[in-house]
């Protein structure tokens, strides 16, 4: 199943949420389904180094261990999220400057690449916290230099996992999509109504 907005399922689900995360692009979508979103962002010590699920997983649990310790048990929904991108095995996380993300861009065009984030829903109404993690396959297209220039002038590599993204013309880039596309975005749609459901 892949999770379509316009049937506004995940906004009568969550009406509210709080979001452990300082992400505007997460927040900025949340609240295009019609979602009321309280940002609360936690500092934790991020894993860099290993293999992509794994270190999603790891990241989005540490981001709710120190949202729940900061804010202890709120009456409201919280999720915590992190994503990669996974080349070859090899984990992408954000580009550090302009030069990093042309790189990976190059790096990506022709070929499929794993996006992998992980999610942890803390439920307050039955105080419990469950988590899971999606992946989603991307194909970019073959890129010329100057397809390649022309979006990181666009300037939207920056906090973007993998160097682009897809709600915005970095749907441009992609030839095909196997997988929740919302995955792509960082909030996997279709695992958090899951994760409710378990």
């Amino acid at each position: 199943m892949t999770y379509d907005p316009s049937d506004g399922l995940l906004a009568k689900t969550f009406p509210s949420l709080i979001l452990a995360s300082s992400s505007p692009n997460r927040r900025e979508y949340l609240e295009s389904l019609s979602i009321k979103v309280i940002q609360r962002p936690v500092l934790t010590d991020e894993k860099k180094k290993g293999n992509a699920e794994e270190l999603t997983e790891t990241n989005a649990k540490r981001k709710m261990d120190a949202f729940l310790k900061e804010y202890g048990k709120p009456e409201m929904d919280a999720i915590s999220l992190d994503t990669l991108v996974s080349v070859d095995g090899k984990a992408i996380g954000k580009p550090k400057d302009r030069k990093d993300a042309e790189n990976i861009i190059r790096m990506l065009s022709g070929r499929t690449h794993q996006v992998y984030t992980s999610l942890f829903l803390y439920d307050w109404r039955e105080q419990t916290v469950k988590g899971g993690t999606d992946r989603t396959d991307v194909t970019f297209f073959s890129l010329s230099d100057e397809e390649i220039d022309k979006y990181i002038e666009k300037g939207e590599w920056e906090g973007a996992a993998g160097g682009y993204r897809i709600q915005k013309s970095g749907m441009d880039l992609i030839e095909r999509i196997d997988g929740d596309w919302t995955n792509v975005i960082g909030i996997p749609v279709t695992l958090l109504l899951k994760l409710r459901r378990v």
